[in-house]
């Protein structure tokens, strides 16, 4: 389900991460988004999730994904 949204942006690999920079298009508007994906000291995937509001960076969701 997509909830009538599309998301562009662009993606690049700095310092060890997975960097998602983009915005996405909702039908009252659209919000900027950033998502990043590392992998820690531990060998666990994070991946985080922040909006833009008012000018500023909120965190949206963080996600540790392990090895079963």
């Amino acid at each position: 389900m997509n909830k009538k949204m599309i998301s562009r942006g662009k993606a690049i690999f700095e310092n060890g991460k997975l960097i998602l920079n983009g915005k996405t298009f909702f039908e009252n508007g659209a919000q900027e988004n950033r998502k990043t994906f590392e992998i820690n000291k531990d060998g666990k995937l994070e991946d985080h999730f922040y909006r833009r509001s008012k000018g500023k960076w909120i965190e949206g969701h963080f996600i540790l994904y392990t090895a079963e």
